[in-house]
């Protein structure tokens, strides 16, 4: 069971219909060929304590998407945990099917961590392909609330200079106004180890 939980809860779940979250905008000209290929996560959106407790123990994520055909992608995910000294790399591997040829950017998710996890629901809420994705799930558990989760993605582990992501994030929140970023916090980078940042440039 905790297995399960800790699964759901890193990758959200929603459903067409589902009261206590918000209607994810569909992105009519997504184009998976463009979206394909190596991302970095590079902040999560901070909605309570569990995504500070998966968020904080996670360093130096990736992400790989492989356009197959028919806007499904298969899907790998890599981070590291640190215990003490000890840098333990972890993966996590699926499949994103389409939900919709009217909701290109709506992607129901299998996927393997340790074991198969049930399947979830995953939206793209925004990208330019070429810099930055928006990445976002939300769960309505009825009466035990609702959880989400959001993600932004980057093609450079550095992630956006400050005025980029200022510009951006008012972009977003122009046209998604549910989406609060100013609740994104940026992933650690010890990809080397203790003391040995990786230290790209932000784009």
């Amino acid at each position: 069971m905790g297995l399960y939980v800790h699964v759901l809860l890193f990758l959200g779940t929603a459903s067409f219909v589902n009261a206590g979250c918000p209607l994810i905008p569909a992105i009519a000209n997504f184009d998976p060929d463009r979206f394909e290929g190596r991302w970095f996560p590079v902040e999560y959106l901070d909605t309570g304590a569990t995504s500070l407790l998966l968020g904080s123990s996670q360093t130096c994520p990736e992400a790989e998407f492989t356009h197959t055909g028919n806007l499904t992608f298969l899907y790998s995910r890599t981070w590291k945990y640190e215990f003490g000294d000890a840098i333990i790399e972890l993966t996590m591997d699926g499949t994103l099917s389409p939900i919709s040829p009217n909701f290109p950017n709506y992607f129901e998710s299998t996927m393997s961590y340790w074991m198969r996890a049930p399947k979830t629901r995953l939206y793209i809420l925004d990208t330019n392909y070429i810099r930055h994705a928006i990445l976002y799930s939300c769960t309505d558990y009825g009466i035990f609330g609702t959880i989400e989760m959001g993600w932004i993605y980057h093609r450079r582990q550095a992630g956006f200079t400050e005025r980029r992501r200022t510009r951006v994030f008012g972009e977003v929140e122009a046209r998604i106004p549910f989406l609060d970023t100013s609740k994104f916090i940026k992933y650690r980078q010890r990809c080397l180890g203790f003391g040995n940042f990786s230290t790209p440039a932000p784009v």
